[in-house]
This record gives structure tokens, sequence and C-alpha cells, in this order.
């Protein structure tokens, strides 16, 4: 499709490039779904935002890369860290009624923008995506888990299989069983802990969805294991 825009954002640590080949496929992989016909290689996609990072002063930083049927876009910034506190103190989320044309592909989305801006307005850190049929699939920019009875629950079906959520499912396994399944909204009020992943964001942990507090209301130790995992993770990758 001729308007249509893939894209995917992927941070450097250090200035080491953090999983590119993986971003890079999924960005190749979108650009499929959405039928877009473009030139690109992995090979040149990647070599570009090398040279992107060893050109730019930032040591820890965020790329953007887009690709289009008119081309390739890539940017970068330095990174902006949330606030300790978004992981110190948790976050408060809320669910809508919303299911995306294209779950498996990362396009620009202006009418989900709309929904997200309007929930950031009644002091929600991310919006949770329910499909038609009741469940609870992804964030509009995360991916979420639920801890319940020591067990670590995500959903594998109509979502973007974020890069961050592969590598925390990698580490988390080490520690516990990790199961795949959908998740009923009616569940994440009973969850002993809650929390979303995503490239910048990393793990943050969630302490309340739509006025029910999650568990004790405070993050819970499987978050605070895994950010601290990732962390140390990312640094030495």
């Amino acid at each position: 499709m001729a308007n249509e825009v893939v894209y995917t954002t992927l941070r450097a640590y250090n200035k080491k490039l953090f999983f590119p080949e993986r971003h890079i496929k999924r960005l190749l992989d979108s650009a499929e779904r959405a039928k877009i016909i473009h030139s690109e290689s992995p090979r040149e996609i990647l070599k570009k935002c090398v040279s992107m990072v060893s050109e730019n002063p930032f040591g820890n930083a965020v790329l953007r890369i887009e690709l289009s049927a008119t081309g390739l876009s890539v940017s970068v910034k330095k990174l902006e860290k949330f606030p300790d506190e978004i992981y110190s103190a948790g976050v408060k989320v809320s669910v809508v009624n919303y299911e995306r044309p294209s779950p498996d592909a990362k396009l620009n989305n202006n009418f989900l923008k709309q929904i997200v801006e309007k929930k950031k307005t009644e002091g929600f850190f991310e919006t949770l995506l329910m499909d038609r049929s009741g469940f609870v699939t992804e964030g509009a920019s995360s991916n979420f888990f639920m801890v319940k009875n020591n067990e670590l629950i995500t959903p594998e079906e109509k979502i973007l299989r974020g890069i961050t959520r592969g590598i925390i499912i990698e580490l988390a396994e080490e520690e516990m069983n990790v199961v795949h399944r959908r998740i009923k909204k009616e569940e994440l009020f009973e969850a002993d802990e809650i929390f979303i992943t995503g490239t910048v964001k990393e793990v943050v942990p969630v302490i309340e969805v739509d006025g029910h507090k999650i568990g004790l209301g405070l993050p819970g130790n499987v978050s605070k294991l895994l950010l601290k995992k990732f962390r140390k993770f990312a640094f030495s990758f």
C-alpha cells in the first residue's frame, strides 16, 4: 500500500545497538504484511543504523526506523529516561475496547494515538487493548505480563511480538514457569503483579488498572527482578 508506513524503535546501550537484527527483521516482516514494495535489504538497513550511532555523540540512544514505498528513514536521538519513580512506585493503566487491524505489523495508527493521548490526560501511563471477545492483548506501545500463583502469563495471539518481550520471556524462564495464553480483563484485577515492557520502557510495574489496585498496590518482586536482570543483560550485551 503506497500510503502505509511501518516502523521500529531500537536502543543503543553504550553506543552498541541492542538486537538490531531482530528489530530489522520485524520491520521487514511488517512491510511485507502491509504490502509495501521497497528495495531495502537487512544488511543495508543495519549498516545505516550502525553509521547513525557511530556518528552521534549519544552513548545511550534511541533510533527510529521508518519504511514506506518512498524509501527508508532512520533518525537517532539521545535517550530520555523515564523518571525513577515510574519503576519504584509503578504506574496506572486503563483498558479500552480496541483491536488493531494488523496486530502483527508495526504501523502508524493515528486513531489509536488519539485514544492514548486522551487516556494520558486522564492520568494513565499506558492503554491496554481488549479484543472483541473480551481478552486483553497488549498495550498501545507495549506488551504486558501478569503474575499469578508464581506463574508468569502473557498473551500470544493478536499481538505485536516485542523484542523486549522476547528477551524478558527468556530471562523469566530461568526463574519461573512462563505460560502463553489469552487473558480476560477480569483476571487482571486478581493478578499478583502486572508489568509492561517496551524498548524505552524496559520493564514498568503496573499498580492499578482502571481504579483496581493490583496486588499490594506496589511494584512486585517479579517485575523488580526482571528489570534488574534485563538491564544487566542489556548493558553487557
